[in-house]
């Protein structure tokens, strides 16, 4: 599966004031920072990489039965939401990471 957005390309349309229309914030670098370092962890099933106006990054996805899921990157957590979990908050980028290696595959949900 292609990613649809690349992280670049957010960086350059997002790192400015106002980007979204509404008068939000830039996303700011140690945001992308983050994303960056945890990015090779994010399995392939997340196809695409999208911005939030509150500062933050997100990969998205939906699989087998509608079953939603998301990562997401602020400036100072990770969280993991999966609709038949709770969400889950990392702020220790090494433990977040470990988790991203443990995922299951959609299959074995």
């Amino acid at each position: 599966m292609k990613r649809t957005n690349t992280l670049e390309t957010i960086r350059k349309e997002c790192s400015v004031p106002d980007w979204n229309g509404y008068d939000c914030d830039p996303i700011t670098e140690d945001v992308f920072q983050r994303t960056e370092a945890i990015e090779p962890y994010v399995p392939e099933r997340f196809d695409g990489i999208f911005p939030g106006a509150d500062n933050s990054l997100q990969w998205e996805t939906s699989y087998k039965d509608s079953i939603f899921e998301t990562i997401e990157v602020y400036p100072d957590a990770f969280y993991y939401f999966q609709e038949k979990h709770k969400e889950k908050e990392f702020t220790d980028i090494n433990e977040f990471i470990e988790f991203l290696k443990g995922l299951p595959c959609p299959s074995t949900n």
